[in-house]
């Protein structure tokens, strides 16, 4: 493939003219600093000879910067904004494959063409935003790193003018352990087109990619937030151990509506892969000092009337839920330690407050999964995080004081994981994007452009939770 060997070139190119940062010290970046290549479908950079510098709809402009101890940095960058104003997103600003940067071009409150989240953009006009950005605050280890300004396919980024780096002073320690959150892996077959393209057969490697880069960073394990496979048949189960296996990083399961498609899929899934269900369970607590993790299956097919489903029936089956048994086991599994701090995983939406994104979509209303889970959830005083996928947009919000982590799609555009550091008092979290650009690139429909999936709002690309214990607040629906 052309990005291999086009990063190379790129980061050969942007290193001969690198930046030190240091705790502490300010770093302005005009484009004669980095190296532009002006399409991802061609193995072609250059150097910018003027301060500033148009940066393509597919290309990259990028910095390189040493870093000699660990810190943490935040900044702003300058982009003239492009005269196409169609809503959504500007450019990405990438720190290595940390996403610091989303801008969006806001329009008027809109939906999808029919209003269905699978169709088009409208043709609709936003205002012109403002040339600042304000970028999230990430942490960079000892090294070389690179800062990247990309465009967002569907139009140029602008006219880049600056970007400023700002190493905050405060110390920047090391945590006690580091561990990944995936979700919608849709390992399978093909190319099939949903809000953008499902990359499910391309997404095999770079899963197995992603999980190795991670695992040469020291990252201790990650998770996937259902909906690993695609359709959960015995091939696709194959690829996801295949996967798993070669990179040899723990990986611990959850299901999802994917992985039910097909009949014996559990039993398939605990016994190609043992150790993604610790004791074969599809509903479990891993204990990783100083969290707690319950994992709940709670996907059953229901008929409209909200009968059970002993298999998937197309002509039956319209949503998922968790039985009985499984509510009466998270209960148990909550009172049995309200101490630990504990965070719950599901494929599902815990609480997702949706409303306006910050490209004036309109997602609707606030939306809880399971009311019953959800009120468990709050009435435990330790419960401070929520981890979930399904729903294939990036997005942060904060429910009686418990943070509810949405991760998009990684197989579908815009191909995110979370990447979260564990301290003893806290856990730091960021946002990345799959290495490989190409395959970023391939995976979005400019067309289409739903472009908003990838931060509704700001907050959403970095933060922290807290671990000490809150008396929670009751929140209106």
């Amino acid at each position: 493939g052309v990005w291999p060997r086009l990063e190379s070139r790129l980061n050969a190119a942007a290193g001969s003219c690198a930046v030190s940062l240091a705790p502490g010290q300010r770093v302005e970046l005009d484009a004669r600093r980095g190296a532009l290549a002006p399409d991802l479908d061609r193995v072609h950079v250059v150097t910018v000879s003027e301060t500033s510098v148009q940066v393509p709809a597919n290309g990259l402009l990028t910095f390189a910067v040493n870093v000699k101890e660990p810190l943490y940095v935040t900044g702003e960058l300058e982009l003239e904004p492009d005269a196409d104003l169609r809503p959504g997103l500007r450019a990405y600003v990438l720190s290595d494959d940390t996403l610091v940067g989303a801008p969006m071009v806001k329009a008027a409150p809109w939906r999808n063409i029919g209003g269905k989240e699978t169709a088009p953009a409208p043709a609709v006009e936003g205002a012109k935003p403002v040339s600042t950005v304000k970028l999230a605050e990430w942490r960079l280890g000892p090294g070389r790193h690179t800062l990247t300004v990309a465009g967002p396919h569907m139009r140029p980024a602008g006219l880049f003018r600056r970007l400023t780096l700002h190493a905050l002073p405060r110390p920047a320690e090391k945590p006690l352990y580091t561990f990944a959150l995936f979700a919608d892996t849709h390992l399978g077959e093909g190319r099939p087109e949903w809000m953008n393209v499902k990359m499910d057969g391309p997404a095999i490697a770079e899963l197995e990619a992603s999980l190795k880069r991670l695992r040469a960073e020291g990252v201790s394990f990650a998770f996937i937030a259902g909906d690993m496979t695609d359709g959960g048949r015995p091939s696709q189960v194959a690829s996801l151990a295949q996967a798993i296996q070669r990179a040899g990083l723990p990986v611990y399961g959850c299901i999802g509506n994917h992985e039910v498609f097909t009949p014996g899929s559990r039993t398939n899934l605990t016994a190609t892969l043992p150790d993604l269900f610790p004791a074969g369970k599809t509903q479990y607590v891993l204990d990783r000092p100083p969290l707690r993790f319950v994992v709940l299956d709670g996907t059953w097919w229901r008929d409209r009337s909200g009968n059970a489903l002993e298999a998937y029936d197309r002509s039956q089956a319209v949503r998922v839920a968790a039985k009985p048994g499984e509510v009466d086991w998270l209960k148990k599994a909550l009172a049995a330690d309200t101490r630990t701090p504990t965070l719950a995983l599901w494929h599902y939406p815990f609480y997702s407050s949706r409303g306006e994104t910050s490209c004036g979509y309109q997602l609707g209303q606030p939306m809880i999964w399971d009311a019953e889970v959800l009120a468990l959830l709050e009435a435990a005083p330790n419960v401070v995080a929520t981890l979930n996928g399904h729903m294939h947009y990036n997005t942060v919000d904060i429910r009686s004081g418990i943070a509810c982590l949405q991760n998009a799609a990684f197989a579908e555009w815009p191909n995110l994981y979370r990447v979260l550091r564990v301290y003893p008092d806290r856990i730091e979290w960021e946002v990345r994007q799959v290495h490989n650009r190409g395959f970023v690139s391939e995976g979005v429909l400019p067309e289409k452009a739903l472009t908003w999936l990838i931060s509704i709002r700001e907050g959403d690309l970095a933060g922290s939770v807290s671990l000490a214990p809150q008396a929670r607040e009751q929140t209106a629906d």
